[in-house]
């Protein structure tokens, strides 16, 4: 699955007008997990194209999710709730998502939102891996 760079507000061809974001959603089936990897932001504007099925995968009974967010260059509020709806879909399921590979300053924002205390957070894909095998 993939959403070949989204770029919303592009539609209304006014100079002036929104600027657009570039957006890509992809996913791989490995075997006992499934990788997720978005690209650009995630925001009120992108998290359309990937919520539905971030949560139809968080709601499977025993899911294991490894979402790589190496290619994020921002979150805002609405993708925030995303990530964490999504965790707690998860742990209601008895599964796991485990977030890799963040960009240093957005690592930054989430320990002062202290969501490294909630949200399973991982340096690499690796880390990641390591955390699922239960």
């Amino acid at each position: 699955m993939s959403v070949s760079d989204f770029t919303p507000g592009s539609s209304t061809g006014a100079v002036d007008g929104p600027s657009p974001i570039a957006f890509d959603f992809t996913e791989e089936d490995h075997e006992g997990y499934v990788m997720l990897a978005p690209c650009g932001g995630i925001c009120n504007s992108t998290v359309k194209y990937m919520k539905n099925r971030l949560y139809d995968l968080s709601c499977e009974e025993g899911c294991k999710i490894v979402m790589s967010m190496k290619d994020v260059d921002f979150i805002d509020s609405v993708g925030l709730g995303t990530m964490i709806t999504a965790h707690k879909n998860c742990d209601e399921y008895g599964g796991m998502i485990v977030y890799c590979s963040m960009k240093p300053m957005i690592l930054k924002n989430m320990q002062l939102l202290n969501m490294d205390k909630f949200l399973k957070i991982t340096p690499d894909l690796q880390s990641a891996l390591n955390l699922l095998d239960w």
